[in-house]
């Protein structure tokens, strides 16, 4: 069950040099500010609600890890509460 995800504009994530042909399509007529959300498994999809449906990338490799890390940087998870 994915835990976490984060909302970016799809054109942060189209800016990895290796966004796919299928990501692609899948995006096909979404703007370049249209909101979608990176998945703690480094999949991204439309929804949060419904993480299944409307994937936009699921081909997780290391230098898309690095690159959601490095550039966007996404660790996979909440960032931990500051104590009061």
């Amino acid at each position: 069950m994915k835990a976490y995800c984060r909302a970016y504009p799809l054109g942060r994530l189209r800016a990895f040099e290796g966004w796919p042909d299928h990501a692609a399509e899948a995006a096909f007529g979404l703007d370049p500010d249209e909101v979608v959300f990176l998945w703690d498994d480094f999949t991204v999809v439309r929804s949060p609600v419904n993480a299944e449906a409307e994937v936009l990338w699921d081909t997780v490799s290391p230098p898309w890890e690095a690159f959601c890390t490095g550039s966007l940087g996404f660790t996979g998870s909440a960032a931990p509460a500051t104590p009061l």
